[in-house]
Order: C-alpha cells, then structure tokens, then sequence
C-alpha cells in the first residue's frame, strides 16, 4: 500500500501545497516554489475579486464557492522531475460524470452530498414523486427529512403520507 501510494500522482491545493513545498524540498528550491506559489494565488485572488467569484467559501457553514472561480494545485508525479502548478478547471465541468464512480476501500469523501450538487461535482438524486400522491390524489409534495442513504424524504403536502418507491 506505501508503496502505491509513492508512485501516485498527488495533488495539492490551497494550503496543502505550501505544507508540502516547505516539507519536502530545501534552499533556494522550496523559496523559488513559495514564491510562485504565492504569486499564483494573488493573480487567482485578483481575478477571482475582477469577476466577482469566490475560491473560498466566505461563509463558513454553507461552504459555497463559484463553481468556475480560478484555483491552482500543485501536482507531484512520479513520471515528472519536478513538481509543477496548474490551474483546476472549473467544477461545472465535472457534471455528470462522477455518477457511478466508486471509492477504494477505506476513502474518505469529505465534501457533504449537497455541497458537492451545488458545485456541479454531481448530479442531484432527486426522489420527489413524478406523479400524483396514491392516497388522496394531491399532486404537490413538500420534504420532510431525509432517509438514511440521505436521499430527502417528501411527503405529501395535503395528507402528509410518504409515497411508495415505487411512485
């Protein structure tokens, strides 16, 4: 397992980067690195305050940041001699296409469900009923909770009863 994971390309962004550099390189190096990394998040800074959009969350409960605002990462590869910087692509790009991915064993997804909806990493599951509700006939639902695989619970919004899957 150490060893796979030496042989990974690695990523990283924001503060992680700068753990890094001071870490794992020395002298002149680890200075020339911290100083364009530092250049490369003020010019992301400056853009990202020019267009209004937000790499980091401003308000620390909701976490929301502009889905195409400028971030860079500092990549480290085993195939390259040295570490380089690239800039993240916007996460709208990703849309769809982490349905179906699955996580080794032991993975850790940090980013909460919704917060990886509203930054288009995926699609939402939304499990409010198509149709009409199959006790009285009311065709409107309202949420009310969530299960425990945390799809959101809706219920129907005249006589309060939860749908069948099946609806």
């Amino acid at each position: 397992m150490e060893e796979d994971f030496q042989n990974a390309t690695q990523i990283f962004t924001a503060a992680a980067a700068k753990v890094w550099i001071e870490k794992h390189l020395k002298g002149t190096q680890m200075t020339t690195f911290l100083d364009r990394l530092s250049a490369l998040n003020q010019l992301c800074d400056e853009l990202n305050q020019a267009e209004e959009k937000s790499a980091y969350p401003n308000d620390p409960t909701s976490k929301k940041v502009s889905p195409d605002a400028y971030r860079i990462a500092l990549v480290v590869s085993p195939r390259e001699p040295d570490p380089f910087f690239l800039q993240l692509p916007p996460y709208s790009r990703y849309v769809g296409q982490l349905q179906g991915v699955t996580f080794p064993d032991g993975a850790i997804v940090t980013a909460p469900k919704d917060n990886q909806i509203a930054l288009g990493l995926m699609e939402s599951e939304d499990t409010k009923p198509k149709s009409a509700c199959g006790f009285c006939g009311h065709p409107h639902f309202r949420r009310k909770g969530t299960y425990k695989g945390g799809k959101t619970k809706y219920v129907c919004s005249q006589c309060g009863r939860v749908p069948s899957p099946g609806d």
